[in-house]
């Protein structure tokens, strides 16, 4: 997941997130999102990731372009879901 830091955008590693359960990687967000307030990433916190998700839904915003941070190979950008009937 890609998160805004006051440094920058850091991209942490969910390792075999397919693995995992919801809960799992609620928590390791959780821990991630600590370490990005105080910017304590381990080497291996950042490294070998492959797929990253950026959501600005939660913004109110449609539709962006998310730029792929290397050595990933791809990015999902997630908008604003609406109902519609």
């Amino acid at each position: 997941m890609a998160m805004g830091a006051e440094e920058g955008l850091v991209v942490p590693v969910i390792r075999e997130a397919d693995r995992k359960s919801l809960v799992q990687i609620v928590r390791e967000l959780q821990i991630f999102r600590e370490k990005a307030r105080q910017m304590r990433f381990g080497s291996d916190d950042l490294s070998v990731g492959t797929f990253t998700i950026s959501n600005l839904g939660m913004y109110g915003i449609d539709q962006f372009s998310a730029i792929v941070n290397p050595p990933q190979s791809a990015i999902l950008a997630v908008g604003r879901v609406i109902k519609t009937p």
